[in-house]
């Protein structure tokens, strides 16, 4: 009962240091002190050209005229430049400096809150560890293996990593722990896909492949059914996605704050909307949200529980139809090519 109190508290205290973040982050002083600096650089700009123009207008008077009674005036005038400039940086400082206080403050909470959540996740995850697992009822399955490398045969319903909870911690990482010290997962493929998953023996190679993911360099094919038949043969989708903090793990399209995600398809078999889908991006959800979007495919993949619009009853019956059924990696000096069957 203690572990488990430990457990949930650590949680919460996460979970409170992740809003406290999020707030940090998006502080309306942000946004103010970028607008008012920009505001207060263009008045500088056009202080500096105005008493430039002003200054060649003075030095002309003086070099036709030295000794005239003009003298002490052009003197005035440049004094006063001088002094509309130090009042110019005054005010400037008086209204900025609260600001960049303010944030340098929130900044120094922000380091303050990484480090706390790093010391809590840390202790969570030496708990969570140690957490007993049920057998598998079905061996996994091994699509490729050798020293430094193996892929997996994912079936949908296990986690690809352990989550953050001791209910969920059985996952293909845990499982081929038992086997492997040393193995890490090089990328992930949500709860409910099934197919090619890939897992690292050494740190170089996880390394290596992982960087080949972040530059888009694998080439990856999933094969889904939609629920309906969509009306594009083939095309290219391109819808940016953001991930809402306060609404996870929903994923959804986003023109100003999302990221760039893009997603190739081809219709295989239109009496059963059977799709090709190739990812160029690896977002969160990106295929899902693009099937679903009323921009993209404007169809949901079968079984989807998170994007999709048929009765929950219907979809806890069915598994999600999204397969990753095609690898390619650069291995040892080539192309290594996986395949996975689609079991739908």
């Amino acid at each position: 009962m203690d572990s488990i109190v430990d457990e949930q508290k650590i949680l919460r205290q996460l979970e409170a240091l992740k809003l406290e973040l999020i707030v940090l982050q998006d502080l309306p002083e942000r946004q103010h002190l970028k607008t008012l600096s920009q505001a207060f650089l263009n008045q500088w700009k056009d202080l500096q050209k105005q008493q430039k123009i002003n200054k060649q207008i003075r030095d002309l008077s003086r070099s036709q005229s030295p000794k005239n009674d003009l003298t002490l005036q052009l003197n005035q005038e440049s004094q006063q430049e001088g002094l509309d400039r130090r009042n110019f940086k005054y005010a400037r400082n008086q209204t900025l400096e609260p600001l960049i206080t303010r944030l340098l403050d929130a900044d120094r909470r922000i380091q303050e809150i990484k480090q706390e959540r790093q010391i809590l996740s840390e202790q969570l995850q030496n708990y969570l560890q140690n957490c007993p697992l049920r057998p598998l009822a079905i061996p996994l399955t091994i699509l490729y293996e050798d020293k430094y490398l193996i892929a997996i045969d994912k079936p949908a319903g296990l986690l690809s990593v352990p989550g953050r909870t001791s209910d969920r911690q059985e996952s293909v990482l845990r499982y081929l722990k038992q086997t492997y010290d040393t193995i890490t997962a090089i990328h992930r493929l949500d709860q409910d896909t099934s197919g090619i998953l890939l897992f690292a023996k050494d740190l170089l190679t996880h390394q290596t492949l992982q960087q080949q993911f972040a530059q888009h360099r694998v080439k990856k094919i999933y094969e889904a059914i939609l629920e309906n038949p969509c009306d594009p043969v083939s095309g290219t989708i391109e819808l940016p996605l953001w991930g809402d903090p306060s609404d996870r793990p929903y994923q959804s399209v986003n023109l100003s704050k999302g990221k760039s995600a893009i997603t190739k398809f081809n219709l295989l078999n239109p009496l059963e909307s059977r799709v090709k889908l190739i990812p160029l991006t690896g977002r969160t959800h990106q295929l899902r949200v693009h099937c679903a979007d009323l921009n993209g495919l404007n169809h949901p993949i079968l079984g989807d529980r998170l994007y999709g619009t048929q009765p929950q009853i219907l979809q806890s019956q069915t598994r999600l139809h999204l397969h990753a059924t095609h690898c390619s990696i650069w291995y040892e000096g080539k192309w290594l090519n996986l395949a996975s069957k689609v079991p739908f």
